[in-house]
């Protein structure tokens, strides 16, 4: 196998299907998985769902037209605690009445502990802990 190539996929030579009596077209796939799940970007990690709910949060947050989405995302990951378990960007919005080179980036935010229920004052103190960090490191705002 190359060293670009992961598998191959491909069609049994008609031959060969009749040798072995197919009754239809047969096809062969190989995979070197060592290199697929190398090649992955991210690791999965089981959790067990948990039986307590969680808390959904929306944020919208004003950045310049050139700040990427994905920076923002993995900084409220490294700063929402050990809470947050999902961050997912639902909304760009670019017009005129955010003002020249701004765009706002809406994420939703998801808390949620395994042993318990998350109080209000938890959550809230992560958020802010977001909206600082993401000030201070980007110097974006919410957007209100």
């Amino acid at each position: 196998m190359e060293e670009s190539n992961l598998g191959y996929i491909g069609e049994v030579h008609p031959t060969v299907a009749e040798n072995f009596d197919l009754p239809v077209r047969a096809y062969v796939l190989e995979i070197d998985l060592g290199r697929l799940f190398a090649a992955a970007l991210h690791r999965v990690v089981y959790r067990p769902v948990s039986k307590f709910p969680g808390v959904d949060i929306d944020l919208a947050f004003l950045a310049e037209d050139g700040q990427k989405a994905g920076d923002i995302a993995d900084a409220i990951c490294r700063l929402g605690g050990e809470y947050l378990h999902q961050v997912e960007l639902f909304d760009i919005y670019q017009g005129n009445q955010l003002g020249e080179g701004k765009k706002s980036l809406a994420y939703k935010l998801k808390f949620q502990a395994q042993e318990r229920t998350l109080t209000a004052e938890e959550v809230n103190r992560q958020v802010e802990q977001i909206k600082a960090g993401l000030k201070e490191k980007f110097g974006i705002l919410l957007r209100s």
